[in-house]
C-alpha cells in the first residue's frame, strides 16, 4: 500500500515538470514571436519612435513685413506698422512649490490681480496659456529678480503701430495669432508673413541639443511702401474731423486720388482707431470701427452721379453740351412724379446748365433719350457701378446696381440722378478719375512697392497702374470737365472755387432711405472735384453725414474741398492757371 503511495507521487512530480515545460515552451515561442515582430517586422517603426524622441525639428518663425509709407519731396520711408519685441510671462504650475507667495509677488511687480494670478497657477498642470503678454524689459527684469521657480519670461515678437490711429483704416491690423485683419495687413497677409524656416536637431536624454544637423532659413515677409502721402493723410484726418463737428455732422468721409495711376494719396474717415490696442477698441466702440467707410459702406450718392449719365449721354451720341429742351417742375414716370430738386420749372436750358443746376427733370431726359440698355452698359458694364473697383485692402463693398432685366423705368429715372442706387465712396471717386484721366480707368490701389529681403539684398518690385478699360472717349472726358468747371464757375459748385486755380465738380445733396421711403430733412452731403481741371493732378471726394448747420452740399462739402484744395496747391507746389 505504502508502494503504491509512492509510486502515484512520484507519478504527480513527473506530470507537474511536464506541465511546467511545456508552459516555459509556450513563453519562449511567445516570447520569440514577439521578438522576431518587434526586431524584424516592426524595426522600422521603433526606430522612428526612437529617433522622434532624439531628433526633433523646431520651426524659426519669420519676421513680419513692414508697412511704410512717404512725403512729397522727402526720401525718407516712415514707419506705419513695424515689429518689435516684448516679452511673455509663462507659467509651469507643477513647479511652483508656493503658488500663493508666486502669485502675491508678480501681482506686486506687474500691477496684475493676485487672485486672477493664483486661480491661473493654482493647479498641477505642465501647460497653461501664458499669464500676461507685452512686458516690457524692465518688467521682465523685475520679474527674474524675483527668481520665482516655476515662472519663466519668454521673447515674443509683437506687431506695432508708431503713428498709432494714423491711416488706421487703411493698416487694419495683427492679433494675436499674427493674422493680418481689415486693410493692407488682411489683404496682404501672406505677403507680409512670410515663410517659416526650421532647423533639425538632435537631443540627449535629458533633452539638451547635441547638434543640429540641417536647417532652413526663414524668408521674412515684404515690406509695402503706400501710395499714401504721411503728411497729406494727417492733415486730411484733421480736416474732416473738424468739418464734422463744424457742420453738425454725424461723420464724414474724404479720398484724394491720383488720376493718372488711381493711386490714393489719402484715405481719411472722422472715425478711428488704434491697432495697437484693437481689442480694447472693439470693446469700447464697437467691431464695426474697423471697417473702413471708404470701401466698405455703400450709401446713394445723390447728384454728383449726374456726371456719369451725362458722359454716357454724350459719349453715346445722344445728346452734345449744347443740347436744348424746356424743362418742367415735375416728370411722370409709371404713376410717379420726379421733381427737379427746388420743385420749379427750370425752362429751357443745354445739358451745360443742366449740370449748372442739378437739374432732376433735365437729367432724366438725358436717361431717357439714351433708353435702359444704353444707360445700364454705361453704369454697369464701363464705369463698373455694382462691382468691386479691385482696391488692395480688405472689405471693399460692391454696392448695389439693380439688374436691367429687373429695372423698371421709374428706377432707371432715379439711379440717374443718384437716388435708387448705393455706391461707396472709392465707386464714386473712381468714376471721376477715369474723367480726369481721358476716360480711362484703372485699379486703385494704395500700395505702390514691394520690397523683398533676401540676405542683405533688397528687390524693389513697383506696383505699376493696371488699366482695365476705357469707359468714354478721351473727347468725352474733356466736354465733362469743360461742363463741370462751368458747375464751379456758374452753377452750385461755387464755394469749391480756389482763386487762381480752375476747378471742375459736381455737388449732391442726397436723401438717406428708410424703412418707409425717404427720411425727411436727412441728407448725406458731397462734392467731388478734380484740379486743375484743364490736367488734373488730383481728385479728391468729401463726403458729410446728416450735417445740420446747412441743408446743402453747396455750402458744406464745397467749402471743406476749397480747403482741401488750397492746401494741396501749396503742398505740391502746383502753380496757378486761371
Amino acid at each position: 500500500m505504502a508502494k503504491t503511495d509512492l509510486n502515484n507521487g512520484s507519478d504527480y512530480s513527473e506530470r507537474r515538470i511536464t506541465s511546467l515545460f511545456f508552459i516555459l515552451v509556450i513563453i519562449s515561442l511567445v516570447v520569440g514571436v514577439r521578438l522576431f515582430q518587434i526586431s524584424v517586422l516592426e524595426n522600422k517603426n521603433y526606430i522612428a519612435q526612437a529617433e522622434s524622441q532624439h531628433n526633433v525639428i523646431e520651426e524659426v518663425p519669420a519676421h513680419r513685413g513692414k508697412i511704410l509709407t512717404e512725403s512729397y519731396n522727402s526720401d525718407e520711408k516712415f514707419e506705419l506698422a513695424t515689429n518689435i519685441s516684448l516679452y511673455a510671462l509663462t507659467a509651469v504650475p507643477r513647479q511652483i512649490p508656493d503658488k500663493e507667495k508666486a502669485a502675491t509677488q508678480l501681482a506686486q511687480v506687474l500691477g496684475l490681480d493676485k487672485n486672477e494670478i493664483y486661480s491661473k497657477i493654482k493647479g498641477n498642470e505642465a501647460y497653461i496659456p501664458p499669464l500676461a503678454h507685452k512686458l516690457t524689459i524692465e518688467q521682465a527684469d523685475a520679474v527674474q529678480k524675483k527668481d520665482i521657480k516655476g515662472i519663466y519670461i519668454v521673447p515674443e515678437e509683437w506687431r506695432y503701430y508708431p503713428e498709432a490711429d494714423l491711416a488706421a483704416h487703411i493698416l487694419g491690423y495683427v492679433d494675436t495669432e499674427g493674422k493680418g485683419n481689415y486693410g493692407v495687413e488682411g489683404y496682404y497677409n501672406q505677403e507680409l508673413s512670410g515663410d517659416s524656416g526650421a532647423f533639425f536637431a538632435e537631443k540627449d536624454v535629458k533633452g539638451r541639443y547635441i547638434q543640429v544637423s540641417s536647417k532652413s532659413d526663414p524668408q521674412d515677409g515684404k515690406d509695402l511702401v503706400l501710395s499714401i502721402d504721411r503728411s497729406v493723410q494727417k492733415y486730411t484726418e484733421d480736416l474732416i474731423s473738424r468739418s464734422v463737428e463744424k457742420f453738425g455732422a454725424k461723420g464724414g468721409e474724404i479720398i484724394i486720388m491720383d488720376p493718372s495711376t488711381f493711386e490714393i494719396i489719402a484715405m481719411a474717415t472722422d472715425k478711428s482707431f488704434d491697432p495697437n490696442n484693437y481689442a480694447k477698441e472693439a470693446k469700447e466702440k464697437t467691431v464695426n470701427i474697423f471697417s473702413n467707410p471708404n470701401t466698405a459702406n455703400a450709401y446713394e450718392p445723390g447728384s454728383v452721379i449726374k456726371v456719369m449719365t451725362m458722359a454716357g449721354g454724350i459719349d453715346s451720341g445722344t445728346v452734345t453740351a449744347a443740347t436744348e429742351s424746356t424743362f418742367p417742375a415735375f416728370v411722370e414716370i409709371q404713376g410717379h412724379k420726379i421733381w427737379t430738386w427746388d420743385k420749379k420749372a427750370h425752362g429751357k436750358e443745354n445739358m451745360t446748365q443742366v449740370l449748372e443746376t442739378s437739374n432732376n427733370v433735365g437729367i432724366i431726359f438725358v436717361q431717357q433719350r439714351m433708353g435702359k440698355p444704353t444707360f445700364y452698359d454705361y453704369f454697369r458694364d464701363r464705369f463698373g457701378f455694382g462691382d468691386k473697383m479691385g482696391i488692395d485692402v480688405d472689405s471693399e463693398s460692391p454696392g448695389k446696381l439693380v439688374p436691367l432685366k429687373q429695372m423698371q423705368d421709374v428706377e432707371a429715372a432715379n439711379i440717374a440722378f443718384g437716388q435708387g442706387i448705393a455706391m461707396t465712396p472709392l465707386q464714386v471717386i473712381c468714376g471721376f478719375a477715369a474723367i480726369a484721366n481721358n476716360g480711362k480707368l484703372l485699379q486703385p490701389h494704395v500700395v505702390k512697392q514691394m520690397i523683398t529681403h533676401k540676405g542683405n539684398q533688397e528687390e524693389v518690385r513697383d506696383v505699376k497702374p493696371k488699366f482695365v478699360r476705357q469707359v468714354v472717349s478721351k473727347e468725352t472726358a474733356a466736354i465733362i470737365k469743360t461742363m463741370m468747371e462751368d458747375v464751379v464757375l456758374y452753377g452750385y459748385g461755387k464755394e469749391a472755387q480756389v482763386p487762381g486755380y480752375t476747378i471742375a465738380g459736381k455737388t449732391g445733396t442726397a436723401q438717406i432711405p428708410g424703412p418707409g421711403g425717404y427720411l425727411e430733412d436727412k441728407t448725406i452731403h458731397s462734392f467731388v472735384g478734380m484740379a486743375p481741371a484743364d490736367n488734373p493732378k488730383f481728385v479728391a471726394l468729401i463726403k458729410l453725414d446728416e450735417p445740420q448747420t446747412n441743408p446743402w452740399a453747396s455750402y458744406t462739402a464745397t467749402s471743406v474741398f476749397s480747403e482741401l484744395a488750397s492746401h494741396l496747391f501749396k503742398y505740391y507746389q502746383i502753380p496757378p492757371n486761371s
